[in-house]
């Protein structure tokens, strides 16, 4: 996957990835029963995996 950054406006950047055309679809089409954007979608999904990973991380024993 192409995962460079560009620069965004304010606060925010744009990331530019490839995406498998069967998986886009299957994207376009979840977004679109839920009346909600791509970008809605993949910033939630993203949220969403991170918090989980931190989730994960906290739940390892330490020693």
């Amino acid at each position: 996957m192409d995962d460079r950054i560009a620069q965004g406006s304010g606060d925010t950047q744009s990331v530019r990835i490839d995406i498998p055309q069967s998986l886009m679809s299957r994207v376009h089409n979840h977004c679109n029963k839920r009346n909600i954007t791509i970008q809605e979608f993949i910033r939630d999904a993203l949220s969403e995996k991170l918090e989980m990973a931190h989730k994960e991380r906290r739940r390892k024993q330490r020693v």
